[in-house]
């Protein structure tokens, strides 16, 4: 039964803290001052003292009250296998030249098995094959497509002007394989009088519209005759009544 660590002032005293003389002193879990909880919900977040408990002489820690609890009510649940890092998470190694990101970076990756993404690397790469294409190549986030950037876009980088980063993260994306889709097209303008202004379609996106604007009007012509129906019964319903009672 796991039982909660009450007066543990910091982490160091949650190992004795409640022990009885002549016992053994509480050691560590394999989360350490991870909280179980939370990673199991694929978060890695550092517990606190005041939220924790022992179990099969195991010290865990909780980031929340709630987490607690919810190890106290079934903590095998949270047990099952060895922590590991979740797959999803990410790190970002910021640092001078000659700082050691990137020995860091490729030390993680080995332990947790992450992808190394060289910004830097990366984005000189992609502009490099865009600045050597003879002619501009439009973007095609379809499978086996080409992300790349607008010919301002493009020139603006040649000639050293700065450019958000924000436009580099379909590069990212792409290079993580997240798939990737076009901008859907924004919804037709109003004018002021209510007029509504057609936006430019291809054919195919307007047969489909057609047909779904065809299907809908059936649909409610059906349900405007069943209401029909159903108000016709109701008032011949009535109108027996009313003969029985005269």
């Amino acid at each position: 039964m796991a039982l909660q660590i009450e007066g543990g002032a910091d982490f160091k005293s949650l190992l004795s803290e409640g022990v009885e003389e002549n016992h053994l002193p509480r050691k560590w879990s394999l989360w350490k001052q991870i909280d179980p909880v939370a990673l199991f919900n694929g978060k890695v977040i550092q517990g606190a003292a005041e939220f924790a408990c022992h179990f099969h002489g195991n010290v865990f820690v909780f980031a929340s009250e709630e987490n607690l609890k919810a190890f106290l009510t079934g903590p095998k649940k949270y047990l099952q296998a060895r922590p590991e890092m979740p797959s999803i998470f990410r790190v970002l190694m910021l640092g001078a030249r000659g700082s050691g990101r990137h020995t860091q970076a490729k030390l993680l990756s080995q332990i947790y098995g992450w992808k190394i993404v060289d910004f830097k690397q990366l984005i000189k790469q992609r502009v490099e094959a865009l600045v050597k294409q003879e002619i501009h190549i439009p973007n095609n986030p379809l499978p086996g497509g080409r992300i790349g950037l607008s010919e301002v876009e493009l020139n603006e980088i040649i000639e050293g002007k700065p450019v958000p980063a924000s436009k580099f993260i379909p590069w990212i994306l792409d290079f993580l394989g997240h798939p990737l889709e076009k901008k859907k097209p924004p919804p037709p303008e109003e004018k002021p009088d209510g007029e509504v202004v057609e936006e430019e379609v291809d054919e195919e996106t307007k047969k489909k519209r057609e047909a779904e604007a065809k299907k809908k009007a059936i649909e409610e012509e059906k349900k405007r005759k069943e209401e029909e129906e159903k108000e016709k019964a109701k008032q011949d319903r009535r109108n027996r009544r009313q003969q029985a009672i005269d």
